[in-house]
């Protein structure tokens, strides 16, 4: 049971401008505080991560020296094609004693002359160039001697293949139903094995039921009596004989692991032809490639177990496949400190956490090498002996060898402060002033018996210092003492956020609010790039206030959840609005926004923060075409290509009769002769022709400019820019059935195709413009939009080209956003209501304006720090 001591204690703390900051006080990895110590034996704790490699094993294979179907050499060359690193040949009751001395075949398997005569060994020149890497960069393949499958002609198939000893050498036991016996061969001649494809032998590969209590206790003895006998086979070939094998393993752990003793996994190939070869591995994590550091690599457990084909629902189910390299795991770190085994794959999708035979954890992996941690306080209740971990992937499974466990009633008090907000900091010393950092986010704290003393800090109120002590008593039973901070404010600090849409677009020739540039309705108030928000988040908050009212000039408003509040924090929207007096269009006013609150001290408090309305100008920027071929039957080709959104336009020779934001498109053959009127910069082109030859004709008309400024601390991409859009509108297609063509997008010199073209009479298309731009830039970038239609009948065409041209101005507002929302955080306007209320007023109506220059930028800027 966990004990719990609550100690309440009134703190009195202080909130800063970067109150909303996140803090960085606490330790990065989180330590779940539990009820027991966990002591973690870590099979890879010899490993240095840095400097030593994983080399790629295979362990278990045949050649025709026994039953193989492959050649001995054509088997060494195979793996080494694939780039294996280390290879043992284990043919049945054949020890391997080279790769290239002859080696009679046992006469059992005489037979195997008759296919494949006698048996095809290396060259000594051929094997010195595998093992040495020769011909792929000094990337050898290590030979693990004396490799051999005891036990090799049992008829139960109970085999076990053993490394490192010349023994069994011609004993195939042909009655053996239990491994024991090679199990003993192999550690009286010095070896180590492992125990293969239990589930072939036992018939538990058709009936998981074998494996009960009886089964399971006598096979733990053959790993607790026999120090030489490593671990087992996990996964045989393509895992149809070893599905159950799995809960073998664990069953087996169940049982060794609470006396100290582990088992480690092998994935193996068992291969007899070349269909076998590669869908199994170990990979040997080793200072080098060496004979010597396989055998301690093997008997250590510092190696990872891969496979392609783990049956079973919980792994990588029937019927998978294989796509790419295995996933594998590049570090493995155990903290006994924290209970914590942490570890970082690569090729993986999720990791997952068994102990005592079920997934108890499983987390996704986001990118290769992310740091993967379980804290196993967080599953105490499932884990007693052991936890074993695997990783899954596109290319199979990956099986880290088990952790040995031992847990225990902690003997350490924490000390748990319990914050009144995010933004509250505590820092611990000990009786000798040396800080000690929390264990984690929670703010809890692992403390010795001793006196400590505790700062706690808060922005807007005071700070306190006192001590606290923590006796032997609570160590010794474990106790979590949480410290409850309760706040007392100062009122001699007032801080206030206050946010308002920084633009709001009236609808085109409306007095009516339509689209806003936004805030969420938070205290850090995060910036909202949408195009077509039509919701304005209002958000106030003063920690030592009551009875919030907001209000706003020269506008009337609705709101989607009151303007006022009885406590400190007022979060609503706008729901409705529209300005008293609306500005010209391709202008605006600036609105402001009053919030009256009462401090705790019963004094009164304003702030204020300000909106630009604007008027959009609708004015556009365009090329009308008007062809026709009159030869015969009139062929017409009539339309125009436009784009509209722009603070203001240059160039052309027309302006349009048509309004592009509000007008709909014709529906029927129409001519635009009459549309177009002559206006010096109007921002439009246009260009009429007629034909009487029975042949093709082209015409370009090039429309005027149109400038946009973006604010590129928030914006991305051009289309998050309300109003600002493209379009064309096919008006006569007369003596066609449609006109085909395309839109196409000019920028940094690459040309894209917006859309394809096989237009009716109509709109054809009107959208956003697509362009994407990193945060923070500045300066001019210049985008042509060009279209294209073609109308024909026999060799008449009509071939109409149109392009505008749109200059983007990029400003970053950032820095004026910042001291904006700070200044109105500080509440200066509380104190002062001159100069700096006018120059809070102008940068809110730089910030919210969306024509407003670089230059206005810093002039704004600089005017509000001078003030401030």
């Amino acid at each position: 049971m966990r004990k719990t001591l609550s100690i309440i204690l009134s703190i009195v703390m202080v909130l800063s401008l970067m109150a909303y900051i996140p803090s960085t006080a606490f330790a990065a990895a989180y330590d779940s505080i539990g009820e027991y110590d966990f002591k973690i034996t870590n099979p890879y704790e010899s490993v240095n991560w840095d400097t030593w490699k994983a080399y790629k094993g295979a362990t278990h294979v045949h050649t025709v020296r026994s039953d193989g179907d492959i050649e001995l050499d054509d088997m060494i060359e195979k793996y080494y094609s694939l780039g294996f690193q280390a290879l043992a040949l284990t043919d049945h009751g054949t020890v391997n004693y080279s790769w290239t001395k002859d080696q009679t075949r046992l006469s059992i398997f005489g037979y195997q002359y008759f296919s494949h005569g006698n048996i095809d060994e290396l060259t000594e020149e051929r094997y010195k160039e595998i093992t040495t890497g020769a011909d792929r960069g000094g990337d050898g393949m290590t030979e693990v001697p004396l490799g051999i499958e005891l036990n090799g002609a049992s008829t139960a198939k109970c085999h076990v293949n053993s490394y490192y000893a010349d023994c069994g050498h011609g004993d195939l036991e042909l009655d053996a139903k239990w491994p024991e016996d090679a199990i003993k061969k192999s550690q009286a001649a010095g070896g180590i094995c492992h125990i293969n494809h239990v589930g072939e032998w036992t018939e538990g590969r058709h009936d998981i039921n074998t494996y009960n209590d009886e089964f399971v206790t006598k096979f733990s003895k053959l790993f607790l009596n026999y120090s030489a006998c490593i671990g087992m086979e996990l996964v045989n070939t393509k895992d149809n004989r070893t599905h159950n094998d799995r809960y073998l393993y664990d069953e087996t752990l169940k049982r060794t692991a609470p006396l100290g003793r582990n088992i480690w996994g092998f994935c193996e190939d068992d291969a007899h032809d070349f269909g076998d070869v590669a869908n199994n591995a170990q990979y040997f994590v080793m200072p080098e490639n060496t004979q010597a550091n396989i055998r301690t690599s093997m008997e250590n457990g510092t190696f990872f177990a891969c496979s392609k084909t783990a049956k079973t629902e919980a792994e990588l189910g029937d019927g998978f496949e294989a796509q790419g390299e295995f996933p594998m795991i590049s570090r493995v770190n155990v903290d006994d400190e924290t209970n914590q085994i942490s570890v970082n794959p690569y090729n993986a999708n999720v990791v997952k956490m068994v102990a005592d035979g079920k997934v108890i954890a499983e987390k996704k992996v986001k990118n290769d090498n992310d740091t993967i941690t379980f804290d196993l306080n967080d599953y105490e209740d499932e884990i007693n002996s052991y936890v074993r971990i695997y990783v899954l992937g596109d290319g199979g499974i990956c099986y880290a060898q088990p952790f040995l466990v031992t847990k225990a009633d902690t003997s350490t008090s924490s000390v748990q402060f319990i914050l009144p907000s995010a933004d509250t900091t505590v820092t611990v010393k000990d009786s000798n002033g040396n800080v000690i950092d929390a264990c984690n986010s929670d703010n809890f704290y692992k403390l010795g018996a001793g006196t400590y003393t505790y700062t706690a800090s808060r922005t807007g109120y005071e700070t306190k210092t006192d001590k606290f002590t923590v006796t032997q008593a609570s160590v010794n039973a474990g106790l979590q003492i949480k410290i409850n901070v309760q706040l007392k404010a100062d009122l001699g600090v007032v801080t206030t956020m206050f946010y308002v849409p920084e633009t709001i677009y009236l609808a085109p020739g409306s007095n009516s609010f339509q689209y806003y540039v936004d805030r969420e309705n938070k205290a850090d108030g995060a910036l909202i790039s949408n195009a077509s928000k039509t919701t304005g988040n209002v958000f106030f908050n003063c920690d030592k206030a009551t009875d919030v009212t907001v209000s706003v000039s020269d506008s009337t408003v609705s709101y989607t959840n009151g303007s006022s509040s009885s406590n400190g924090t007022l979060s609503t929207a706008i729901s409705a609005g529209r300005i008293n007096s609306a500005p010209a269009a391709g202008s605006g006013k600036t609105i402001k926004w009053t919030a009256t609150f009462t401090l705790q001290n019963g004094e009164k408090g304003t702030a204020t923060a300000y909106s630009y309305v604007y008027a959009p100008n609708t004015s556009e920027v365009a090329a009308g075409i008007r062809q026709v071929h009159t030869y015969s039957t009139d062929v017409f080709n009539q339309g125009v290509l436009y784009a509209i959104g722009f603070d203001r336009v240059t160039g052309g020779s027309y302006t349009c009769a048509k309004n592009f934001f509000t007008d709909s498109a014709p529906t029927a053959n129409t001519g635009i002769g009459d549309w177009f009127t002559k206006s010096a910069n109007g921002g439009v082109e246009y260009g009429s022709w007629s034909h009487k030859s029975n042949a093709k004709d082209s015409h370009t008309v090039n429309g005027g400019t149109g400038t946009v400024y973006v604010d590129s601390s928030r914006i991305t991409n051009l289309n998050q820019v309300p109003n600002l859009k493209i379009g064309y509108w096919q008006c006569d297609i007369q003596g066609d059935d449609v006109a085909s063509g395309y839109i196409k997008q000019t920028v940094d010199g690459t040309t894209t195709t917006v859309t394809n073209l096989s237009a009716k009479v109509g709109s054809a298309y009107s959208n956003g413009i697509s362009y994407a731009n990193k945060i923070g830039a500045e300066g001019t970038k210049k985008l042509t939009i060009s279209a294209y239609t073609i109308t024909l009948r026999g060799k008449r065409q009509n071939n109409n080209y149109y392009n505008v041209t749109i200059n983007a101005n990029y400003v970053n507002k950032a820095e004026l956003r910042t001291a904006y929302n700070a200044a109105i955080c500080s509440a200066y306007e509380m104190a002062d209501n001159g100069a700096y209320t006018t120059a809070l007023m102008n940068a809110g109506t730089v910030l919210g304006n969306p024509a407003a220059t670089a230059s206005e930028v810093s002039t704004a800027y600089t005017a509000l720090i001078n003030a401030i």
